[in-house]
């Protein structure tokens, strides 16, 4: 007979905290993961995490092709114009990002909040356009 023993939440990584571990599988050996179970972070836990879910498996590779693709198509910005139109690009990425999130759902649709944002990404830009001399700001 197998003994199951559940796995502690670790606060961060409450995602799959109800998971169990087959204490008999050498990954999964309780007993050695003991001291990091004590910790906030629980690296070991997490991968168990991802290795036994399709969600987070595919999220992972997701994430990998997506920075795949970022930074080739960084790149090909960079060799074909110039580095300030990466970091211009860079800056608007961000602002797509956050407009994709209002139009699913995923962010507070307060509006005084989104003027809070908004402001704070033009400042982002101007401070991108100064350091990179497209705007030059009077000196103090």
């Amino acid at each position: 007979r197998e003994a199951v023993v559940s796995t502690q939440s670790t606060g961060i990584n409450d995602f799959n905290a109800d998971a169990h571990v087959n204490r008999t599988d050498p990954l999964c050996n309780v007993d050695k993961l003991k001291p990091v179970l004590d910790h906030l972070e629980n690296p070991i836990d997490g991968l168990l995490q991802v290795v036994h879910s399709k969600e987070l498996i595919l999220a992972s590779v997701g994430l990998i092709v997506s920075i795949a693709v970022f930074n080739w198509s960084g790149v090909s910005v960079t060799s074909y114009l110039n580095a300030t139109t990466r970091m211009i690009i860079d800056s608007l990425r961000t602002i797509l990002v956050w407009g994709f999130g209002l139009c699913v759902g995923w962010e507070n649709k307060n509006p005084r909040r989104i003027g809070y944002e908004l402001a704070g990404f033009v400042l982002l830009l101007m401070g991108t356009f100064i350091y990179k001399d497209i705007i030059i700001a009077p000196a103090c």
